[in-house]
């Protein structure tokens, strides 16, 4: 384009420059005409589906700050985490995704990254069927990888996550111990390996967590709900992106 059609062009990019930059792949700027579209088209229909899911992750953030907050002031003393929990180690039940740790943050799961599998060719840590209501947590040290569901049927996880529940299906409780500073820090105590450092089965018989204090579901049951929803915007998002790509 000539200078004074750049200028204009840059003149419509600067005031959404944050949202051209994350997108620009999806925006012709081969001239005016075709750069007023394809913003129009970002502002409309892919702003609105930012703004939702960075509300979303505030509201995540702030309900994992009350979780912990709440266990920092349950002041039960500790017990041992089998006195009121159970690790279920189901296998392969012939699922068609599967998830590895990778895919997996705090309260965080990315669908993108599961690789589809079949009895053939699935990898050997492709061994975890989980239970429904229950939280998986990561074995390795780092990266707090824990997550929670309702309910699941048609992923298989890493044998490189424990599968954990509540005794009684109320999993608030649980939920916020494995998020505080007070998992972690255990964690890290009990870890060992080289390179690949974690906590076995034998290290996870030794971790003590405080004795229920919420007795509920309700915070368990939200964090699935909200994360139901964040996965429908990913994957809305996603479509709609390739479906723009120039």
């Amino acid at each position: 384009p000539s200078i004074e059609e750049q200028d204009a062009i840059i003149s419509i990019i600067e005031p959404i420059e944050k949202l051209f930059v994350k997108y620009s792949n999806l925006v012709d700027i081969s001239s005016v005409e075709n750069v007023k579209r394809d913003i129009d088209n970002l502002i409309s229909i892919i702003k609105p589906l930012d703004v939702l899911e960075n509300k979303i992750n505030k509201l995540k953030i702030t309900l994992k700050k009350l979780l912990t907050n709440l266990y920092d002031k349950n002041y039960n003393s500790h017990v041992n985490l089998f006195e009121n929990n159970k690790i279920y180690t189901n296998k392969y039940l012939k699922q068609n995704l599967y998830c590895d740790t990778s895919c997996i943050g705090e309260l965080e799961i990315n669908f993108s990254k599961m690789i589809n599998i079949s009895l053939e060719d699935k990898p050997s840590r492709a061994d975890l069927s989980i239970k429904n209501n229950s939280i998986i947590f990561s074995k390795l040290l780092g990266e707090n990888k824990v997550y929670c569901f309702l309910n699941n049927e048609n992923i298989v996880f890493s044998t490189g996550f424990f599968n954990i529940k509540s005794n009684n299906e109320n999993n608030d409780d649980l939920l916020s111990f494995l998020l505080s500073s007070d998992f972690k820090n255990q964690k890290s105590m009990l870890a060992n390996g080289t390179t690949m450092i974690g906590i076995n089965n034998s290290d996870l018989t030794k971790i003590r967590c405080k004795a229920p204090f919420l007795n509920s579901n309700i915070y368990f049951t939200f964090f699935n709900k909200l994360n139901e929803i964040e996965n429908k915007i990913t994957l809305t998002r996603n479509k709609i992106v390739y479906l723009l790509i120039k």
